[in-house]
């Protein structure tokens, strides 16, 4: 697609273009000369007729008179030609392109402030995706195109800690603090809330323009604001690069073993097979695996780590796209680790931890302890486009090993046990414990 193309189909209200948008509108009741442009671009004839029944495309979709609502399909069989369709989607993008013209020859024109080009131009695109409602879904510049990749490989410029957060709420609440990192140097605890960075309030910012602010060029300083049981603080931390560690691990005893994983970047793939590697030599006889708390993150990462505890030919996921097709990921080796294991899970758990977690449980190779799960079963994919920008875009679902989508119900453990936080115990973990023992 040429840049031209992108920039002009590109064009939803989001963020700061809605409000530029809305100035527009005003300026447009005061602004005669322009009234006759947008007249041609508002898009009142009908999109197409079959029967003599007129239809309107709108947002995919085709409406009768009455506001009656069709697909494509749904037309095909009343009589309608593909590219009758065809044009009709056509005719919409030219009235978008028409109607973003008169926007921006208003701008030139009028708009009395400074502006930057780029802005505008990002927030076109960023608002575009914005419009479609999902949270998961974005656009980024080539430079956070950039930030994001680093996320995958694990490797980046920041503060070292790991953040959960609520799509719903926006709050974001610290999960990990990474050892030796400038969070932790700073007194960062696991529970805390960030509300400012640098002294802006990011309460209703996505994680990722939260982390845009934190992340940063190595040896400036940026300051977190954050809530710690109900008490407000700033903390300062010097950036500098971090490589994430999604693996830590330990010997319980002389036969049993622990691993944490935290998230999954690519990196963790390796750290999982070196931590498997050790705790054998070790001479581990069974193993609890704590998914407790994790986010998810790369769909390669968690097929890549699933691959170590599962038979050869064992499937891990279907995952189903738009048009219907739908394909299975299985594991493609001898697993590495086949000990006895319980796996530990919350209502954090989510997107590629819930995908491990219920791979293990549906091919019966762990127990699961605890409560149910998030419930994120979409997948996102990254879209690279010709300037290094890309669209993030929720692009499937997927299903477990026995059929179960689990998108907005969770992954149910075998054992549902609460973890009862005004006590000392681990109750979940004893659990594994127990049984792990035989108990």
């Amino acid at each position: 697609m040429s840049s031209g193309k992108k920039f002009w189909s590109g064009f939803f209200s989001g963020g700061a273009a809605a409000l530029a948008l809305a100035m527009l509108v005003v300026m447009l009741l005061a602004i005669p000369a322009y009234i006759s442009l947008l007249g041609s671009a508002s898009g009142s004839e009908p999109s197409l007729t079959i029967d003599g029944v007129p239809y309107y495309y709108r947002e995919g979709y085709y409406y009768d008179a009455e506001g009656n609502r069709f697909d494509s399909d749904e037309l095909i069989g009343a009589g309608a030609e593909q590219d009758d369709l065809e044009d009709a989607r056509n005719d919409r993008l030219s009235r978008i392109h028409e109607k973003v013209d008169v926007l921006l020859e208003l701008i030139d024109d009028k708009f009395i402030l400074d502006y930057d080009e780029d802005v505008v131009e990002d927030y076109i695109y960023k608002g575009l995706i914005t419009g479609l409602g999902d949270v998961y879904s974005a656009y980024m510049t080539p430079e956070e195109a950039a930030e994001a990749s680093s996320d995958l490989t694990g490797n980046y410029c920041g503060i070292g800690a790991v953040v959960q957060y609520n799509a719903e709420t926006y709050e974001k609440t610290v999960i990990q603090v990474y050892k030796d990192s400038p969070a932790e140097e700073a007194g960062l605890q696991t529970g805390d809330i960030i509300v400012s960075v640098d002294g802006e309030d990011v309460s209703y910012f996505t994680l990722d323009e939260t982390v845009d602010l934190i992340r940063g060029e190595e040896g400036t300083e940026v300051s977190v604001g954050i809530v710690r049981n109900e008490a407000s603080m700033t903390l300062v931390m010097t950036r500098r690069p971090v490589n994430a560690v999604d693996v830590s691990y330990e010997m319980l005893d002389a036969e049993m073993a622990y691993i944490k994983l935290i998230g999954f970047n690519d990196a963790g793939i390796d750290q999982m097979r070196e931590a498997l590697e050790d705790l054998k030599s070790q001479g581990m006889k069974s193993l609890i695996l704590d998914l407790r708390n994790n986010p998810g993150g790369s769909r390669t990462a968690v097929i890549g780590i699933c691959d170590l505890f599962l038979e050869k030919g064992a499937v891990m996921a279907y995952e189903e796209e738009k048009d219907g097709t739908r394909f299975s990921y299985d594991s493609e080796n001898d697993p590495i680790c086949d000990v006895p294991m319980c796996v530990l899970v919350n209502e954090n758990s989510a997107s590629a931890s819930e995908l491990m977690c219920g791979a293990l449980r549906d091919n019966e190779r762990a127990t699961l302890i605890g409560t149910v799960t998030y419930g994120k079963g979409i997948i996102q994919t990254y879209y690279y486009l010709n300037d290094g920008s890309l669209a993030k875009l929720t692009s499937s679902y997927y299903y477990l090993p026995g059929g179960e989508c689990i998108h907005g119900t969770g992954v149910t453990p075998n054992i549902l046990l609460e973890d009862d936080p005004e006590t000392e115990t681990d109750e979940q973990m004893e659990r594994a414990v127990g049984i792990l023992k035989g108990n």
